[in-house]
Formats: C-alpha cells, structure tokens, sequence
C-alpha cells in the first residue's frame, strides 16, 4: 500500500489508522510518501511506526527496492 503523508480529505495518519482497523496485516506493509511537509504530527505518527517512508522526489528503483522489501515482510 502506497499513502501520501499530507492529503486533502484524510492523511497518511487517519488512513493508516482504518486500515489497522479494516485490514491490520496491510497496514504493516504500509509505504508512506511525504514531500516533506512535516508537522511535529507528522512526525510523531512516522517515529511510532516502522513502515518506511519516502521523500518525494523519489528515485525509481529506491521506490522499487522498498516495495519489494515490504512484499517480502507480508
């Protein structure tokens, strides 16, 4: 599961959040993408967890190399 840390209706945190509700082993495959627009929020919610997370802009293969490396943990 890609996510974007800051989005207009519901974000990275509250969407990781129903997906722990709805479907808690995706949530653990979780990459979060952020441009970097960090709120001490934001940061809290990405030092809580392990899933990896991304600064746009990305390199492709990096981007690949960790899907694959979450695809692996699930």
């Amino acid at each position: 599961v890609l996510c974007d840390l800051m989005m207009p209706r519901l974000g990275g945190p509250e969407f990781h959040a129903e997906l722990t509700r709805v479907a808690p082993s995706l949530a653990s495959t979780m990459v979060i993408l952020t441009g970097g627009a960090f709120t001490d929020a934001a940061r809290e919610f990405l030092a809580e967890r392990e899933n990896p997370c991304i600064e746009k802009p990305f390199d492709v293969r990096g981007l690949r190399r960790t899907i694959d490396t979450q695809l692996r943990r699930s």
